[in-house]
């Protein structure tokens, strides 16, 4: 992921979603790791890892904190004591910082015990940065994120994205002539930022290379062999082709390239847009077993085809619109 960004001229990727998924219609199922506290640290914070490995991308996770549902994230006010946000809702954050030294976090937006994560100061400077060493930037969530000018300046918040309302030259300067900010604290939040880009090398700007950004199909199929889980085989896999001769696939999503459709997935060259209908039609490819598909929803279809497979693959799961 870093190669192709960094060969793109990008310099920063915003996919270590770390929020616990309490809830599979939470929304971001796809992009986080599960409803257990230590699995997401640890896979989040070797993703990180990996992402900076090269000293030219920064890592950056989301949502900081407690956007653990997607509807009505705007509004929402996540109500939670000290014991239970560190213990249960901000290790994999912390581990993320202390072990590896991530650059940025993204603020979530909802509120936490009636403060928005972005005007936040016991959140973002007295445990982020006093109690765990954060030393890199924070931004806002994308578009809204930010719900002030002094008092997300003054909790330590450093950048408004997309676009500057709050943090807008005229915002800021109306700010400090009120009193309610200083050159100070708009010093402080800038040098955070260029710390990190002195840091990752930006005044030598990225060498674009088509070839690695276009050509990433070698990255998709060892990132898919490898983040393959099998919970249960009971010997069933891999099909024994001498005695499977057909293989019935069931489920709208067997012929459905289920990325996620979310952000820039869209942009995925059409040749990796592998449905599990394609791939598994390319690995028996050669042989005499026959692959067939149903999408299940005709009962009397699904029952005669199920009958004369000698195997099924059941095909189900969420998709964006969900």
């Amino acid at each position: 992921m870093a190669s192709e960004m960094e060969a793109s001229g990008g310099t920063l990727l915003g996919s270590c979603t770390a929020n616990l998924l309490r809830n599979p219609r939470g929304g971001r199922s796809e992009e986080s790791y599960g409803e257990d506290t230590f699995l997401s640290g640890a896979l989040g914070t070797e993703l990180v890892k990996g992402i900076q490995a090269n000293g030219k991308v920064m890592a950056c996770s989301k949502h900081f904190i407690l956007n653990n549902i997607e509807n009505n994230r705007f509004n929402l006010n996540a109500i939670a004591n000290e014991r239970v946000m560190r213990e249960v809702y901000m290790p994999q954050f912390k581990k993320m910082v202390q072990e590896g030294n991530i650059t940025a976090f993204m603020t979530s937006y909802n509120k936490v015990n009636g403060v928005h994560c972005s005007e936040n100061e016991h959140l973002l400077t007295d445990i982020l940065r006093n109690d765990w060493g954060f030393d890199g930037f924070l931004i806002s969530d994308w578009v809204y994120g930010t719900y002030s000018t002094a008092k997300s300046l003054k909790a330590g918040l450093n950048i408004e994205l997309p676009m500057r309302h709050y943090y807008s030259q005229d915002s800021i300067m109306a700010a400090i002539d009120r009193k309610q900010i200083t050159w100070k604290d708009v010093d402080k939040a800038v040098l955070q930022v260029l710390r990190k880009k002195l840091e990752y090398g930006f005044s030598n700007p990225h060498k674009l290379d088509k070839n690695v950004r276009d050509n990433n199909e070698a990255h998709s199929q060892e990132t898919a062999e490898k983040a393959m889980v099998l919970l249960k085989n009971d010997n069933v896999l891999p099909f024994n082709t001498s005695k499977i001769k057909n293989i019935l696939l069931v489920g709208e999503l067997a012929k459905y390239d289920n990325l996620g459709q979310y952000a820039h997935t869209p942009e995925v060259p059409s040749h990796l847009r592998i449905t599990p209908y394609k791939g598994v039609k390319r690995y028996l490819k050669g042989t005499d077993v026959a692959v067939w598909y149903t999408d299940g929803k005709n009962k009397d279809e699904f029952q005669k085809l199920a009958s004369r497979a000698d195997a099924v693959i059941v095909c189900v799961g969420f998709t964006a619109l969900d």
